[in-house]
């Protein structure tokens, strides 16, 4: 049964803010504001680090007309400001930096693996430190350890006597100067007519050989000039004839030589830093001019009798030369031998290519030179080389880097290995220049020491007091 009040309701007279819409707080509603805020951002938080471009502005619901407050029993729920590395969450930061650091290890690794592979590997050509010399500068004296020094004498391998010439440049012009030496008397020093100058510090190497019209001899010197309209180098030969007993010679030849064999060749031509060496075959100018080429390899110039500018042939070898490697060759006439030093690119160490003048190098490595002390050795190092016929012995010289003490080293003609160096306190300190001589039982050293031009003489395995000129 109802009430009256029940079946016939009386009105009640409210205001109208009581016919808003009630909002009643739910048990579950702060855990779907904060569901909610993972995906969203909301006004005034801080904002995700990336955009949804299909995502909509969550607005939290509000009474009608009500304005931004919440409904009593409902506030909103506040993420705590998220914290970033970069601009990126703390977790995707280091996670990329732990991808990071293990791709650096696996590249180490590898690389490390390849290297080890390269450097055992017999064909590998490990770059080798070069000398380091610097460019010079032509408007300052040329300092006297880039100063070249070349020697000849008139003999052939069973001669008892010889008539030396020593050339060697003027330190503060580009002059070439020479002394010859009659009869074990030096004469004074002159300087040589050249109609094409030569670099400041050009390399300097030089033949000689008994004059055919004359007692004198004849006198064949090569070194370094510049091309005025290419800027690049030119290997040039002068030839000198001295007459018997005279203290000056005359300069009858000065040419540029395979000029165009160099350049049609070698790509990069003569390298600016580039040592020259030279042997005489026979006294009938059989001429072999040894220079390193602008790729680093070694050349020899090839001249059959009195040569023009244009009869020369190019051999290469195999071997690579360090930049700014010394160059020294010897010959043995009998056998048409001919040896020659450089410092290797390939071991950092003075190598050895001996081969027969008529086969030619071929594609001879040729081998280190054993015994040799890596901690005296230098890249740059000056050497010099002859053969000496009385005891059929190859000889070696070169000045060590520290205060220029000469080391010398010998090997039996046919021995396989160079013996352990030796070296002589009555040598005494060279500044950089070094040549050497080799007849009958005669070995001569020609050096630069304390500013003097000093030779010494070696009789028969005995060594004298050098001799300052």
């Amino acid at each position: 049964m109802q009430r009256d009040d029940e079946r016939y309701p009386i009105p009640v007279h409210t205001t109208a803010e009581a016919n808003l819409p009630e909002v009643a707080a739910h048990p579950q509603a702060a855990e779907y504001f904060q569901n909610s805020q993972e995906k969203y951002s909301l006004p005034g938080t801080t904002p995700s680090p990336y955009k949804d471009a299909n995502a909509s502005p969550f607005t939290p619901a509000v009474a009608e007309g009500g304005g931004a407050d919440l409904a009593p029993g409902l506030e909103v729920v506040t993420k705590p400001e998220r914290k970033t590395v970069c601009g990126l969450r703390r977790r995707t930061f280091w996670a990329l930096v732990a991808v990071a650091l293990v791709l650096i290890i696996v590249g180490a690794v590898v690389g490390g693996v390849l290297g080890s592979r390269k450097a055992t590997s017999p064909n590998s050509d490990t770059p080798a430190p070069s000398s380091t010399a610097s460019p010079l500068d032509p408007s300052t004296p040329l300092p006297a350890s880039r100063r070249s020094v070349a020697a000849g004498s008139s003999v052939g391998d069973d001669a008892t006597a010889a008539t030396l010439q020593i050339l060697y440049q003027d330190l503060a012009t580009t002059h070439v100067l020479y002394r010859l030496m009659w009869d074990d008397k030096i004469k004074a020093e002159k300087v040589a007519s050249l109609r094409i100058p030569p670099n400041q510090g050009t390399p300097l190497a030089a033949t000689s050989m008994r004059s055919s019209s004359s007692a004198g001899v004849v006198v064949d010197l090569f070194y370094l000039s510049t091309d005025n309209s290419t800027m690049l180098p030119m290997i040039c030969q002068a030839t000198l004839e001295c007459s018997k007993g005279a203290g000056a010679c005359s300069t009858t030849y000065n040419e540029v030589i395979a000029k165009e064999a160099i350049s049609t060749t070698i790509q990069k031509g003569v390298s600016a830093d580039s040592a020259l060496a030279a042997v005489l075959m026979e006294d009938t100018a059989e001429f072999r001019v040894f220079f390193q080429g602008g790729g680093g390899a070694v050349w020899c110039l090839v001249g059959h009798g009195r040569p023009d500018a244009g009869s020369w042939t190019l051999m290469p070898l195999e071997a690579p030369a360090v930049t700014r490697s010394a160059l020294s060759a010897s010959a043995k006439r009998k056998t048409g031998e001919i040896d020659l030093l450089f410092v290797s690119k390939l071991s950092s160490k003075l190598r050895e290519v001996l081969y027969t003048d008529k086969i030619g190098p071929g594609k001879s490595p040729g081998k280190d030179i054993d015994g040799t002390p890596g901690s005296v050795w230098d890249v740059g190092a000056r050497h010099a080389a002859c053969y000496l016929p009385g005891t059929d012995t190859w000889y070696a010289f070169f000045v060590g880097p520290s205060g220029g003490e000469i080391i010398g080293y010998s090997k039996k003609a046919g021995a396989d290995n160079w013996g352990q160096g030796f070296g002589n306190k009555k040598w005494g300190l060279s500044e950089g220049a070094l040549s050497t001589l080799c007849w009958g039982d005669q070995i001569r050293l020609v050096y630069m020491r304390s500013g003097r031009l000093s030779m010494a003489a070696s009789d028969n395995g005995t060594w004298a007091d050098p001799q300052d000129f």
